[in-house]
């Protein structure tokens, strides 16, 4: 999944300084390793992805948060995406504080170990913006609330993981900033909120809980402008403020697009 974005990047990189030969090629390319990723890695048994395939062509059934990576990239065709964010839902991979790194039914499991049993706040991230990629608001929200939560509790600060048994910072960072930016990408999901700088757009699908009723989002940076994002679930209202910048920016929200010139403000609908 990686690789993909990695291709699709490169891609719009290459479009945006008029090398058209490789922007078409690495377009074509992730497009055809997102077709051979949903053939080869989906496990019809489980119900998930195979966590890899080896190089002698054994498929490795291990269940674990990785596969949320394409999920919440949107790679995943709709009905497979929602059967894998069931399974990753079970009481084996999910915990009132996170989601663990392997499944607590796979004989390697270890709720002290790194990578075979500890929760981590980044997976945890994953799965939430998984959830809310593929529309299902309530399940989302309710990870981004965990997050929330320890967040709190730790003054401000978030662990790099916790034992996969309790919920306990477990031998790593105290402050670990990927589990931070896990916690903020999750919010921007629920705002639906994508920037392109080369372009100088943002698009807006926000995916809001009905026990959210106002949001403002401060210094959100596209390019070298600055933005205030505010949206009012109570009179039904999305506004802009394009407080600086050298140009104007377009967002797009829904089917309706509007430019906004620096020091001037938009409202949708």
């Amino acid at each position: 999944a990686l690789w993909v974005k990695a291709l699709e990047s490169g891609s719009e990189l290459a479009e945006a300084v008029g090398d058209s030969k490789n922007a078409r090629k690495w377009k074509e390319t992730a497009d055809e390793i997102k077709k051979l990723m949903m053939k080869k890695y989906w496990n019809e048994v489980e119900g998930y992805f195979y966590d890899t395939i080896r190089p002698n062509g054994e498929f490795d059934p291990k269940i674990r948060p990785n596969a949320m990576v394409p999920v919440m990239m949107g790679y995943v065709e709709p009905e497979k995406a929602l059967i894998a964010l069931k399974r990753i839902e079970r009481t084996d991979m999910m915990t009132p504080w996170g989601v663990r790194t392997l499944s607590s039914r796979d004989p390697r499991y270890n709720p002290k170990a790194y990578h075979d049993g500890c929760v981590w706040p980044l997976v945890t991230g994953w799965t939430a913006q998984a959830e809310l990629e593929y529309g299902r608001t309530r399940e989302g929200f309710n990870l981004v609330k965990v997050m929330a939560g320890q967040i709190l509790r730790e003054a401000g600060m978030y662990a790099e993981l916790y034992r996969g048994d309790r919920e306990e910072p477990f031998n790593a960072c105290i402050l670990q900033a990927w589990s931070i930016a896990s916690y903020i990408n999750s919010l921007f999901k629920i705002v639906g909120l994508k920037k392109n700088a080369l372009k100088m757009t943002l698009n807006l699908n926000p995916r809001i809980p009905e026990e959210i009723t106002h949001i403002i989002l401060k210094r959100v940076r596209v390019g070298d402008s600055n933005l205030t994002i505010t949206i009012n679930r109570m009179i039904d209202r999305l506004s802009i403020n394009h407080l600086k910048g050298s140009s104007p920016i377009k967002v797009i929200l829904a089917d309706e697009e509007k430019v906004i010139k620096p020091g001037e403000g938009e409202s949708f609908p």
